[in-house]
């Protein structure tokens, strides 16, 4: 069984044009024939051998043509019978928190490079599950959509930090929501064959977001079957302060606020912990030994062994070219075809087009 699809289906509006097109070849018949009526009555003897149809099949001709030339600009695509492919039972999303505020130094290098650490430990223990990542701080960007090739996440991961986005601030709600849109893309694209694969959403961030609406977003994210397992990294207690670095990354104050005071950064347990715990994941504080990575990874792998999944894919092949062919060739047929001219002198006027293709092959070659 095969499957039809156009992949620039937005351009379906433009079938609309075909209608002025008749409309306008309707007319100009009309005045045409009113016109050549007076012309037919006392010169039939001159028009009898002319084809009275060949002005209607070329009006024809191009009306198809412009309706094939339409048809190839929607990219039809046809696929085979779908094959069921083995999946990875889950998909995980990775967001990291690139703002400010990880530039801070309770834990050494810093928040964000420990926490790079972290992710890529993490990697080095998954195997077959789709992965992606997201960077965040005062707004939210997909670095890598989801994949099985974890060199090219770390990649990614090496090439990012707090002024990748420049947007300031900490706002955890916006990343939690394009994760969710990102995994309901997948839902409707992959065509799901049995169960829907477990989503995940790990979340590495010190917690530092004052907008309130982060529990909120969550619990959108529980209806939407989203598992999010938080991260946090920093020190709850005594907090550090933001170092503030000149272009060529030397030390040369701390973030203040604006009465000039030195803001002092601390890791925001509660709501890490309440994000995790509204979605039914857990929460995990990142230290230097590998305990927590593997208890995450351990949670993680508890529904690999619980979901067997299997995927539906269709494999499609661009067919542009058929319709494009098809144009040319009424493109040609009109070319060839006479309007005006009587069944007598048909074959000259096939002779006189052959022969002006023939000069102009001439001269390209």
């Amino acid at each position: 069984m095969s499957w039809i699809r156009f992949n620039n289906s937005k351009a379906f509006w433009l079938f609309l044009g075909i209608i002025p097109l008749i409309l306008l070849f309707a007319w100009a018949n009309r005045q045409k024939q009113q016109q050549g009526q007076y012309f037919s009555q006392h010169f039939s003897h001159l028009t009898r051998h002319i084809f009275p149809n060949s002005r209607n099949l070329l009006q024809f001709l191009i009306v198809l043509a412009f309706t094939s030339l339409i048809l190839a600009y929607l990219q039809p695509q046809i696929g085979q019978e779908p094959e069921l492919i083995e999946q990875p039972g889950i998909e995980i999303m990775i967001a990291i928190d690139l703002s400010m505020s990880m530039l801070a130094q309770d834990i050494k290098p810093s928040r964000l490079e420990f926490a790079k650490t972290k992710i890529i430990q993490l990697l080095d223990l998954l195997e077959n599950d789709g992965v992606g990542l997201i960077a965040f701080a005062g707004s939210s960007y997909i670095q890598s959509p989801l994949t099985t090739d974890y060199s090219s996440i770390k990649t990614f991961l090496f090439s990012i930090d707090a002024t990748t986005i420049s947007r300031n601030g900490t706002e955890i709600s916006r990343a939690i929501q394009l994760a969710i849109d990102h995994f309901s893309e997948r839902m409707v694209d992959s065509r799901l064959a049995i169960e829907q694969r477990e989503k995940i959403l790990v979340f590495v961030s010190d917690g530092e977001d004052h907008s309130q609406v982060a529990i909120e977003t969550a619990k959108i994210a529980k209806e939407y079957e989203v598992r999010i397992y938080c991260l946090g990294i920093g020190q709850p207690g005594i907090g550090s302060p933001i170092p503030v670095h000149d272009k060529v990354g030397r030390l040369y104050g701390y973030k203040k606020d604006q009465k000039g005071k030195v803001i002092v950064s601390k890791l925001n347990e509660n709501l890490l912990k309440g994000i995790a715990e509204t979605t039914g994941g857990s929460y995990y504080r990142l230290s230097h030994s590998t305990n927590e990575i593997n208890d995450l990874y351990q949670a993680l792998s508890n529904f690999k062994q619980s979901i067997v999944q299997k995927q539906r894919y269709t494999r499609y092949e661009e067919k542009f070219q058929w319709p494009i062919a098809f144009t040319l060739l009424c493109l040609i047929v009109e070319w060839f075809l006479p309007a005006h001219l009587s069944d007598r002198r048909w074959w000259d006027f096939i002779r006189f087009r052959l022969l002006t293709v023939r000069n102009w092959l001439g001269r390209l070659s």
